[in-house]
């Protein structure tokens, strides 16, 4: 469907007018940058996290063809007060298909800059996402969006895996379906070319990580065990050389937790195990 399409806050009934040659595809960008917290619009975006995407409909205004796009989404967006109107969250003229004016694209572009020097779009930075759950459902967000989310209810956390899921994943030696078995060269091929890693590269990683594992050694401070280069360091701190069976590791932590009711979970998730 080709035509202007209105997104409308049911809240304080601002309304953001748009054109699009698909509008239902054009929708979901529209939700999925949203959802995000990466749509450009700023103005949008502040009232999406702010009252909830429920509190925001979509709409179609006008069906047309496409040579007349410009001029219907110039149409709509002056009816509803135009883009420096308090009724519009709209940063731009209508009628340029989506694209400002050099100094807006400058600034724009300025912006997403700073962000990126400033970290906030670097995913892999550590806190950047969390889990949140309501009811039976559960979901990653953004962490800024943390505080948005928990007033409509939603608490930071992940829903406990169920018996059989647990079971699925701790299987040992002959329990474990893989058992045995090893992959294929053509599944290699196929998991390196996934992760665009070539054989060559593979190998030389493989090379890199066994010789820096060779430099680890076990250590452990009577409570778990870690493998380290600088073992002197450790030692002056109270740890020994060697590890510690692992079913010694669990009843110390948990007689730990057990000293210290308020630290509620143990283990190496604290999501899954309560005490």
């Amino acid at each position: 469907m080709t035509g202007i399409y209105k997104i409308e806050c049911i809240i304080n009934h601002k309304v953001y007018i748009g054109q699009s040659k698909n509008i239902k595809d054009r929708w979901k960008g529209h939700i999925k940058e949203l959802d995000l917290n990466k749509h450009i619009n700023n103005h949008l975006q502040y009232a999406w996290n702010k009252y909830g995407k429920e509190n925001f409909k979509f709409e179609i205004l006008e069906l047309c063809s496409q040579k007349d796009l410009n001029n219907k989404e110039i149409y709509w967006l002056n009816y509803y007060g135009g883009k420096d109107s308090n009724n519009t969250f709209n940063i731009v003229e209508a009628g340029k298909g989506g694209a400002g004016d050099e100094n807006w694209k400058t600034k724009i572009s300025n912006t997403v800059k700073q962000h990126y020097l400033n970290g906030d779009y670097d995913c892999r930075k550590k806190g950047t996402k969390c889990w949140i759950v309501k009811e039976n459902k559960m979901q990653v967000i953004n962490i800024a969006q943390l505080d948005n989310y928990i007033k409509r209810g939603w608490k930071r956390g992940r829903l406990p895996l169920s018996e059989e899921t647990r079971k699925k994943i701790s299987r040992p030696g002959k329990l474990n379906n893989f058992y045995g078995k090893k992959h294929s060269e053509e599944t290699k091929q196929k998991m390196r070319k996934k992760h665009n890693i070539s054989l060559e590269s593979h190998n030389l990683m493989s090379l890199q990580n066994s010789k820096r594992f060779k430099k680890l050694k076990w250590i452990n401070n009577g409570e778990i065990n870690k493998r380290v280069e600088n073992v002197n360091f450790y030692i002056q701190q109270g740890w020994k050389i060697g590890r510690i069976p692992l079913p010694q590791i669990g009843e110390s932590l948990k007689k730990r937790y057990l000293i210290n009711p308020e630290l509620k979970y143990w283990g190496a998730n604290k999501n899954f195990k309560k005490i």
